[in-house]
C-alpha cells in the first residue's frame, strides 16, 4: 500500500483540518495493459486482480467535494475496511469529537473502536446481518456524497481515470496534482 501523504498536501490538510466532518471512501481504477510488469525491486505496484480486471483502489479521505487530504493506493482485490482502518490511523485530524462518514464496506465493532481511539464519531450504517446494530446520525450521512462527487472530478483527470504507471508511487503522484489542481480551481476562484 504506498500511502498518499505528501508535502504539497500539507496546505490544503491545514485547511482541512478545521471542518467538523469527514469522509471515508475509496473508487476502483481500471489499470491500462502498459501499467502492468514492474520490477518488484523498483517498488510496489499496487495492481491486483479482481472482477473487472487488473484494477486500482483509491481509498481518500476528505473534508470536502473539493479538499482531499489523505489516500493511498492499493490492489484492485484489497476490501476496502482494511485499508480505510489504516488510513484512519495515519491521519492526524487536528480536533477530536468530529465526524467522520463512511459507507456500508466499513461497517464493523472494529471501525467504531478505531474511531473512538482516535477521538472520532463514526457516522456508517450498520448492516442488516449485525446483531446488535448502532444508531448513527442520518443527517450527516447524507452529506457523504461530497467524497463521491470528489472521486468524480478528479477521474476527469485521464491520469488518474485510467491508470497507465507501473508503479503505485508514481500513479499516487498523478493523484496529488489532481487533488492540488480541483483545491486550486476552488481556492483561486473564491478570492
Amino acid at each position: 500500500m504506498v500511502s498518499g501523504t505528501r508535502s504539497p498536501l500539507i496546505y490544503i490538510k491545514n485547511i482541512s483540518h478545521r471542518s467538523k466532518s469527514f469522509f471515508l471512501d475509496s473508487t476502483s481504477v481500471k489499470a491500462h495493459w502498459s501499467a502492468a510488469g514492474a520490477r518488484k525491486s523498483e517498488g510496489d505496484q499496487g495492481i491486483g486482480k479482481s472482477k473487472g480486471g487488473t484494477t486500482s483502489k483509491i481509498h481518500m479521505i476528505c473534508a470536502g467535494p473539493d479538499q482531499g487530504m489523505d489516500f493511498s493506493i492499493t490492489g484492485g482485490e484489497v476490501a476496502d475496511i482494511k485499508a480505510g482502518l489504516s488510513l484512519i490511523e495515519e491521519t492526524e485530524f487536528a480536533e477530536a469529537n468530529t465526524w467522520i462518514a463512511m459507507d456500508k464496506g466499513y461497517s464493523a465493532y472494529i471501525t467504531l473502536e478505531t474511531c473512538e481511539k482516535k477521538g472520532l464519531i463514526a457516522v456508517v450504517p450498520p448492516k442488516t446481518s449485525h446483531k446488535k446494530p448502532w444508531k448513527y446520525h442520518r443527517w450527516i450521512y447524507a452529506y457523504r456524497n461530497e467524497i463521491e462527487r470528489l472521486f468524480g472530478r478528479l477521474k476527469q483527470y485521464r491520469r488518474v481515470a485510467m491508470r497507465f504507471d507501473k508503479l503505485a508511487r508514481r500513479y499516487a503522484a498523478f493523484v496529488s496534482l489532481a487533488i492540488i489542481c480541483r483545491f486550486l480551481k476552488i481556492y483561486v476562484n473564491t478570492t
